[in-house]
């Protein structure tokens, strides 16, 4: 059972790595959103954007970070680039 469960898992992520390839190519100028349980993020059509989209992209970072964020917390997200963290982070701390 667990290796069809990582076989509908690889295929998942193959099938969203080619829409993604085929949106890049189609609709070069506009934006892919990718919908998170906290938030929405307009992906380029970059590694980081693909890797997003694929959910293939710090997604255990994000979670092992989720317990440590309060209501009061004050983070610094130095070196941002699309905002994937601090979209995050600002859900967590309710800002």
């Amino acid at each position: 059972m667990i290796a069809v469960y990582k076989l509908i898992e690889r295929l998942t992520k193959h099938l969203l790595s080619i829409k993604f390839l085929i949106h890049k190519y189609l609709f070069p100028e506009k934006k892919l959103i990718k919908r998170k349980p906290w938030g929405e993020l307009a992906l380029s059509h970059d590694w980081i954007g693909q890797n997003i989209y694929t959910n293939n992209f710090d997604e255990d970072e994000i979670l092992a970070l989720a317990p440590y964020i309060k209501n009061d917390s004050i983070i610094f997200d130095v070196g941002a680039n699309i905002g994937f963290y601090t979209i995050f982070f600002a859900k967590q701390a309710h800002a």
